[in-house]
């Protein structure tokens, strides 16, 4: 009665060569999914690591910028100061 689930039975051949089908299958499925995961992944790698190197880029010419600014500001700033050091001198003249 139970001869069908036997190993040596075709019913039981004919699953097991099923499985193995689906089994080989569904493995190859998810090993394209897999490779093209990684594609994906491996381009926002290098989107984000060209994003991280034009903001390192941007911040360093916005502290160089910051520099400039600051000098010109100091400079300007002694410029004014000696010129009202200077109309002070010839108004008291």
């Amino acid at each position: 009665m139970f001869n069908f689930l036997s190993k040596d039975s075709i019913a039981h051949k004919i699953s097991q060569l099923v499985i193995d089908k689906l089994f080989h299958k569904l493995s190859d499925v998810l090993e394209s999914k897999f490779e093209e995961n990684d594609k994906k992944l491996n381009t926002v790698i290098a989107h984000l690591e060209s994003l991280r190197i034009e903001l390192s880029s941007l911040d360093q010419r916005l502290t160089s910028k910051e520099l400039k600014d600051k000098t010109e500001y100091g400079q300007m700033t002694y410029k004014i100061k000696s010129l009202q050091n200077d109309l002070r001198n010839n108004s008291s003249d």
